[in-house]
């Protein structure tokens, strides 16, 4: 969340119409966050 070099990065993705994924983990779980700019297909 306070990662502003990667914000930015998820920024530039989804103005320039490209989707974006990040993916974390903690001890047992693997996280996956995937966004597509409106009127984007996946």
């Amino acid at each position: 969340m306070s990662d502003e070099a990667e914000h930015e990065r998820a920024l530039a993705y989804l103005t320039a119409g490209t989707g974006y994924q990040l993916t974390f983990h903690d001890e047992n779980t693997r996280y996956v966050l995937v966004a597509h700019p409106t009127g984007a297909m996946p």
